[in-house]
């Protein structure tokens, strides 16, 4: 049987890995299109590490990752456009942290009666998992979004 201070130790350590998606808020995307471009960059790391048939299952996951998805921590934090997405993007890649990116085709109001349709944006990217104080460091205060 676990003491108290035990289990306060063991969850502080599975807590302690992150995952923090930063996504461009210049693009003015409708609340369902942004959560629709979270979920898509949520989920861009694991894609990337699928193996197998053509579905992409089974998911082989490094240790980090597999200990990141027993208690996944989840942060979205916003930026305010493609230059900053890249200084983040750059500087994490130099604090040795996992970097993946989310590109789409986005359609912008241009004006009341024009829209029109930009391929291959950078919509953001997602960070980890990684220890949190790694990830702190890199994105500094950055807002929640």
């Amino acid at each position: 049987m676990q003491t108290v201070r035990e289990c306060v130790v063991e969850e502080h350590t599975m807590s302690s890995l992150r995952q923090s998606i930063l996504i461009r808020t210049d693009l003015n995307l409708p609340v369902g299109l942004l959560a629709a471009q979270v979920a898509h960059l949520h989920f861009e790391t694991f894609r990337k590490r699928s193996t197998g048939d053509s579905a992409g299952l089974p998911i082989v996951l490094t240790q980090k990752e597999g200990e990141w998805a027993h208690d996944p921590y989840l942060f979205v934090h916003q930026v305010p456009n493609s230059e900053a997405l890249d200084f983040f993007d750059n500087e994490a890649t130099k604090a040795g942290i996992n970097v993946e990116s989310w590109w789409d085709t986005i359609f912008l109001q241009l004006s009341p009666t024009f829209r029109k349709a930009f391929d291959h944006v950078k919509v953001g990217i997602v960070l980890g998992p990684e220890d949190s104080d790694k990830i702190k460091a890199v994105i500094s205060d950055l807002p929640l979004l």
